[in-house]
């Protein structure tokens, strides 16, 4: 879990700091809206995929919206400044009491 951890969390590092990714301003993000709705898209997907395993891991069934909630919690954190790692261990803190895990 920690290679895909990191190697997640270095693609996302990636696709927010390439052109048009959802590391910029809101109004450089609503200037160039294609290209940050897909990088949004893929960011918000590789979200999952880790969200999806540290599910797994934990053997636990996440409830339903929880995934989407908790990868867009991380997303505006980054967007706003946070770090990766600060973003994660907030959003997940967050998501935990919000859906009672």
């Amino acid at each position: 879990m920690t290679v895909l951890r990191s190697s997640l969390l270095a693609c996302v590092s990636l696709a927010l700091l390439l052109p048009g990714g959802t590391g910029g301003s809101a109004m450089a993000m609503e200037r160039d809206g294609e290209a940050n709705l897909f990088r949004g898209g893929v960011v918000m997907e590789l979200c999952r995929v880790g969200f999806d395993a540290a599910m797994a891991e934990a053997g636990k069934t996440p409830p339903a919206g929880m995934a989407d909630w908790t990868c867009s919690c991380f997303l505006t954190e980054v967007r706003d400044g946070q770090s990766l790692a600060g973003a994660e261990r907030h959003c997940r803190s967050l998501a935990s009491r919000r859906y009672s895990l």
